[in-house]
This record gives structure tokens, C-alpha cells and sequence, in this order.
């Protein structure tokens, strides 16, 4: 891997984190909560049409005052390729207009409380629209979620906006995403997040993407949390 490569990714990467951290501190100063979630996320597409996935990480939890783990495996399965002129073409779902992933994840988080450990079935739809360069994602996703024992379902529906640049020769996607969960118990949509961040190729087959998210719930342990993440994503293809 080129030198000047190497610490071309360092520099964005160490920038951007220190730029979530910054925001995070700030808003931490004024009373709210901030975590720092990492995830790596394993893709192998079988086939043009079928992909595996593989999520590991922590992220901020709904129902008790601190983080969780959480693992998720499931398919997605492509209909109607696309957009063959974008720059990031390293993440092959964003090839298709139409992606419909199923997916079931375990997660546990501990607090004062005691633990609580979650077992969710998702089932979502993806659609994508190319419009200027600009690749805008469009996912609608219902958890049927089994809390403790107890079940509770949602729908998500989460927009994101990006945008493949080349800068120096090298390839970078900034973007900006918001997100509206409905609970079936409340009746209402009851947590909005939003984040922006880049995502950065580091090699043919690894993109890393540090960001920083800003989330907003009603009925959560912490009303607002705010969090400096990196995911690293891995892209794997049968030959």
C-alpha cells in the first residue's frame, strides 16, 4: 500500500474522530450522555444477486443508562442494478435500486439495573435514487424485538445522503443520514438520530467510516445521547 495512501487515510480518519470527539465533548458539557460505538461489519456476496452479512459492535441502548453489544447475521438479496458511474463502489449494495435484507441480532447491556438481554428479527427494504452524483438511501425497517422476555415491535425509517469525491486521487464519501423510529407501544414516533461522517476506502476490500451521531428519545434511559462511532467494514466476494 502507497505511502503517501497510508497517511493520507490516517489523516482523515484521525481528523474526522477528533472532530466527533470535539462535538461530543461540547455537547456533554450542557448534560448529555457520550459514548464512543465502534462496529465491524463482514459483507460476502455469494453471488451478483445474494449477500452474507456479519455486525459486530456497541452501540447506545434503548432501555438501560449505558451501551450494548450486539451481533446481527442475515442476507440481503439485490433486484435491479444501477448506478455504475459512482466513485465508491467497494460496498456493492449501493449498485442496486432495490435491496431487501432479513437479519436477526443478539444484544446485551448491563447498568445498575441489571441486564438486559434483547433477541430481534428485522426485515427491511432499501431503495436507492442517483440524482447529480448525490446517491440518496431510502431504508424501511420493522424489528419485531423480545426484550427480556417481553415483545415490542418498531418500524425505522432511516435517509441518507452521499456524496463519492476524489480528492487528490483519492476517494472519499461524505455523508449525512436521518433516522425516525415508531413504536408500536407508544403509538408515535418516539427517537430521531442524525449523523454525518465519511466514509473512506482503505483498500479494495475495507472502507472505515468514523462519524458522529446526535440521538434524540423520548422515553430512553438518557433523552439525548451523543456519539463518536467507527465502523469498519470488510467486503468479501466468492470467486
Amino acid at each position: 500500500m502507497p505511502i503517501a495512501f497510508t497517511q493520507y487515510v490516517g489523516t482523515v480518519g484521525a481528523a474526522a474522530l477528533m472532530i466527533a470527539f470535539t462535538v461530543a465533548t461540547a455537547f456533554a458539557q450542557n448534560q448529555h450522555v457520550s459514548e464512543f460505538d465502534p462496529t465491524i461489519w463482514a459483507s460476502y456476496d455469494v453471488n451478483p444477486r445474494v449477500r452474507l452479512d456479519l455486525i459486530t459492535g456497541r452501540e447506545e441502548s434503548d432501555d438501560i443508562g449505558s451501551a450494548k453489544w450486539k451481533v446481527t447475521a442475515g442476507a440481503s438479496f439485490r433486484f435491479k442494478s444501477a448506478f455504475p458511474t459512482l466513485l465508491d463502489m467497494i460496498d456493492s449494495d449501493k449498485q442496486h435500486v432495490l435491496v431487501i435484507g432479513t437479519y436477526y441480532q443478539y444484544s446485551r447491556g448491563e447498568d445498575a439495573s441489571g441486564t438486559t438481554i434483547e433477541h430481534r428479527a428485522i426485515v427491511e427494504a432499501t431503495g436507492r435514487y442517483c440524482i447529480n452524483s448525490f446517491l440518496i438511501t431510502d431504508r424501511n425497517r420493522i424489528e419485531f424485538r423480545r426484550v427480556n422476555g417481553d415483545y415490542r415491535f418498531r418500524y425505522r425509517n432511516l435517509a441518507i445522503v452521499e456524496r463519492p469525491l476524489r480528492i487528490k486521487g483519492f476517494k472519499v464519501a461524505p455523508f449525512g443520514t436521518a433516522e425516525a423510529f415508531w413504536d408500536k407501544d407508544l403509538g408515535k414516533f418516539n427517537q430521531f438520530r442524525f449523523s454525518a461522517g465519511v466514509i473512506v476506502p482503505v483498500w479494495r476490500k475495507i472502507t472505515i467510516s468514523p462519524y458522529f451521531e446526535r440521538a434524540h428519545c423520548i422515553n430512553c434511559a438518557h433523552t439525548d445521547t451523543n456519539v463518536a462511532g467507527l465502523l469498519v467494514h470488510l467486503f468479501f466476494k466468492r470467486k
